[in-house]
C-alpha cells in the first residue's frame, strides 16, 4: 500500500502558521513543518538541497535517496513549507523548479501524494508579505514602498510568483495531483476535508505582531539545535541579533516603511491571469475589482 503524503505549500502569509499548529494537535498526523514537534532534521537537510538543486547540481537520484531517509510513518503525513512557495523567503529557490523536482522525487519514491496550495487575493497578500519581510528582505535591497516591485525588473520572479494561472497551469502540465484552496472562502474547512479530518473550532490566528516572527524563529531554532555550551554561545548572540532587529524594525518601518501600494495597479496587473483562473475556480470578486 502506497504512504500518503499531503504537501502544503502555502502560499506564506495565508494562514499556514495557524494551520501547522493545529494540525500536530492530531495524533495521526506526522507533521514536517518548522512547527513541528518531530524530529525531522532529515526533512529540512533535505528541503535545502531540494531549494540549492540548480546551484549545487544535486541529482534526482541522489535527492530521492535522500527523500526516502525521511520516516514517513504517520497514519496521515502532511508537509507544510511556505517557503517553498515563496521568491524572496529561500534566495535561491525557483517555485516551478522545485514543485517539479519534488513531484518527481515522489513518483519515484512510488508515494500516493497530493499537492494543496492556498491562495489569496494578490492585493492583500502582497500587502501582508510586504510588511512580513521588509526588514529582512525588502529593506536591505531598498525598497521602501512596495510599489516599486512592480517597477524594477530584477523583480520580475516575485511578481510572477503570484500569477496563480500561470502555476495552476504549470501543475496541470506537468501532471501533478494538486488542490487549490481559496483563503477567502473558508480555506481551513476545506483544508481539513481534505484530509478528511474535522475541521478544529476557533482556530488561533499567529504571526500578526511584529515580535512574533522572532519568537517562532528562535523556538525553530531551540528546536534543530542540541544543548552545548558552544549552542549556548550561539543561542545568545541569536537573543541579542533578534532584540536588535526588533527594535530596527520598528524605527525603520516609522522612518522609511511605505505599503501604499495601489490597489487598482494590482487588479489591472493579474486581472488576465485572474479571469483565466475563474474557468476553473469560482473567485471572489475581489480578485477582479
Amino acid at each position: 500500500m502506497k504512504k500518503k503524503i499531503y504537501i502544503h505549500l502555502g502560499f506564506p502569509r495565508t494562514g499556514t502558521t495557524a494551520l501547522q499548529y493545529e494540525l500536530k494537535k492530531f495524533k495521526k498526523i506526522k507533521l514536517f513543518s518548522r512547527n513541528s514537534d518531530e524530529d525531522i532534521k532529515e526533512f529540512y537537510s533535505f528541503l535545502y538541497k531540494l531549494i540549492e538543486f540548480k546551484k549545487n547540481k544535486h541529482s534526482i537520484k541522489k535527492l530521492t535517496k535522500d527523500f526516502n531517509k525521511i520516516k514517513f510513518n504517520g497514519k496521515i503525513n502532511v508537509i507544510s513549507e511556505e517557503g517553498l512557495l515563496s521568491e524572496n523567503y529561500w534566495r535561491e529557490n525557483n517555485i516551478y523548479e522545485s514543485i517539479k523536482v519534488l513531484s518527481m522525487i515522489m513518483k519515484k519514491s512510488n508515494f500516493d501524494y497530493k499537492f494543496i496550495i492556498v491562495i489569496r487575493n494578490q492585493y492583500d497578500l502582497i500587502k501582508s508579505i510586504f510588511n512580513y519581510f521588509f526588514i529582512s528582505f525588502f529593506f536591505q535591497k531598498k525598497i521602501y514602498n512596495s510599489k516599486l516591485i512592480f517597477e524594477k525588473k530584477e523583480y520580475t520572479n516575485i511578481v510572477n510568483s503570484f500569477d496563480y494561472f500561470k502555476l495552476y497551469n504549470f501543475l496541470k502540465k506537468e501532471k501533478i495531483n494538486f488542490n487549490f484552496l481559496i483563503y477567502e472562502n473558508n480555506h481551513y474547512s476545506k483544508f481539513f476535508n481534505l484530509l478528511k479530518l474535522k475541521t478544529p473550532i476557533n482556530i488561533k490566528i499567529r504571526n500578526n505582531k511584529i515580535y512574533s516572527k522572532y519568537i517562532e524563529s528562535i523556538r525553530v531554532w531551540l528546536k534543530f539545535n542540541n544543548f552545548s555550551i558552544k549552542n549556548l554561545l550561539r543561542f545568545l548572540n541569536l537573543i541579542r541579533r533578534y532584540l536588535f532587529l526588533y527594535f530596527k524594525e520598528i524605527f525603520v518601518k516609522f522612518f522609511f516603511y511605505k505599503n501604499y501600494i495601489n490597489k487598482t495597479l494590482i487588479k489591472n496587473f493579474y486581472y488576465k491571469s485572474n479571469l483565466k483562473l475563474s474557468k476553473f475556480l469560482n473567485l471572489p470578486d475581489d480578485y477582479y475589482f
